[in-house]
C-alpha cells in the first residue's frame, strides 16, 4: 500500500491525497507575496511529452503547495511540509491529515505540476 499525506484543499474545496513514497525532496519557492508562501515537493516519478518537433521532453513531477494568510517564511512553510511528509513515510498504511500550524491559513494544491529537466 502506498503511503499519502492528506490535505485539504481550499481552493478546490477537496481533500488531496499527495504520495509520499516517491519524494525526492520539499524544496521552497522564493518570490511570492508577503503572506503567500509556495514550495514544492519533487517525486520520482518522470513524466514526458512530445514537441513539434519529434523531441521528446522529460518532468519531474511535483506537488505545489500554495498557503495563504501566512505570517511565516518560506523557510518556515518548507519545514511544515517536510516534517508532514517524514511523519506520513515513518507511519505506513496511516492515514496523515497535514493542516498548517498557521490559524486561518488557506492551503491550494496543484498536482501533478510538472517540473522540465
Amino acid at each position: 500500500m502506498s503511503n499519502y499525506l492528506f490535505a485539504y484543499d481550499n481552493f478546490s474545496e477537496t481533500e488531496r491525497a499527495i504520495p509520499v513514497d516517491d519524494v525526492i525532496c520539499v524544496f521552497p519557492v522564493i518570490g511570492f507575496n508577503k503572506g503567500e508562501q509556495t514550495c514544492d515537493i519533487y517525486h520520482k516519478q518522470l513524466s514526458s511529452t512530445i514537441t513539434e518537433n519529434d523531441q521528446t521532453t522529460y518532468y519531474l513531477t511535483r506537488t505545489r503547495l500554495f498557503i495563504k494568510k501566512y505570517s511565516g517564511t518560506v523557510e518556515n512553510w518548507a519545514a511544515e511540509v517536510s516534517e508532514a511528509v517524514a511523519k506520513a513515510i515513518a507511519s505506513p498504511n496511516s492515514r496523515i491529515e497535514f493542516k498548517s500550524r498557521e490559524p486561518g491559513a488557506t492551503l491550494d494544491i496543484r498536482q501533478p505540476y510538472p517540473e522540465q529537466l
